[in-house]
């Protein structure tokens, strides 16, 4: 049997899985349910508010290319990596931006980011996941995140009105990695 395999590493991968769909689910919700939003109260025009919304196809669309480009690389440093500086460009962007396109841009920039390290990630899964396990595992970790997701979206509904958003945007990105 594979070592990635036995039962006690299949368990904490899992957990390590989990969490990071969690983190995830936080910060795609509220980015994706609130940054279109944001950019359209700054003054955003309808063209600045669609780049938002593109963003994510965008990062699909880009994905092949960074698939190309990081396949050198140790799988596990190539998804922490683009999750890392997803997160700081995100960061960076919301807490200095002062334009909507700025933050549109930011937004785009994030998602073709993030969404880099799809192709290492399936990779990974698959080393990490027996196969029979696999489906059900992953699908629990995406259940998870969406959950996550949904909590996250409700929770910053409350107080995207009450405090700047870029605090909102933070919080979303930092705020389940400080748990960690």
């Amino acid at each position: 049997m594979d070592r990635n395999w036995a039962p006690s590493r299949v368990r904490r991968n899992f957990r390590i899985d989990t969490f990071s769909a969690i983190c995830g689910g936080v910060y795609i919700a509220v980015l994706v349910t609130f940054m279109p939003i944001v950019v359209r109260r700054l003054g955003g025009s309808t063209t600045d508010v669609a780049i938002v919304i593109a963003a994510p196809f965008v990062g699909h669309l880009l994905s092949p290319i960074s698939t190309y480009l990081l396949m050198g690389f140790p799988q596990v440093r190539v998804v922490a990596g683009t999750v890392t500086l997803a997160r700081a460009t995100f960061l960076a962007g919301v807490l200095v931006a002062a334009t909507p396109l700025m933050l549109a841009v930011t937004t785009v920039v994030t998602f073709v980011i993030s969404v880099a390290n799809i192709s290492a990630y399936t990779a990974l899964m698959h080393g990490i996941y027996p196969d029979r396990e696999r489906a059900q595992a992953m699908a629990n970790v995406r259940i998870g995140g969406a959950i996550a997701g949904i909590a996250a979206a409700a929770v910053a509904g409350t107080f995207i009105d009450v405090i700047p958003a870029s605090w909102v945007f933070a919080a979303a990105a930092l705020g389940p990695r400080m748990l960690s």
